[in-house]
């Protein structure tokens, strides 16, 4: 049952970064984040079927995380609205990207460690 509710959240959390990457072809620098969405979905696919090692996870996560932080904008002014002159607004919504990809590393991050070899001390 557990494997099964593994392999389910899986596929949703693979086909929202494929629904992230889809609507990335008019960013103005596409490519960056339809590869960074689509590994997203490729870590979440090969998870369902095997274990990976938690570097696997936990480096992207990190990467993530240092990326969200550099890119966040140093004035806030929302997500909302165009980002033709106001660039904070571009900056604030990759930030967000990356800390959900970092949610979702963190999930295969737990899962695989759930999933490791007990070793005895």
């Amino acid at each position: 049952m557990e494997n099964r509710l593994h392999t389910v959240i899986g596929i949703l959390l693979a086909l929202m970064f494929v629904a992230f990457a889809i609507v990335q072809y008019n960013d103005p620098d596409p490519l960056t984040w339809i590869l960074v969405y689509g590994f997203m979905v490729v870590l979440h696919l090969v998870s369902i079927r095997m274990r990976l090692s938690v570097v696997v996870s936990l480096l992207p996560m990190v990467a993530a995380l240092v990326g969200a932080f550099l890119l966040w904008p140093d004035k806030y002014i929302g997500l909302m609205g165009k980002m033709d002159s106001r660039p904070a607004v571009e900056f604030a919504r990759e930030s967000l990207g990356l800390v959900v990809c970092a949610l979702g590393c963190g999930y295969v991050f737990v899962r695989s460690w759930m999933r490791a070899p007990k070793r005895p001390f």
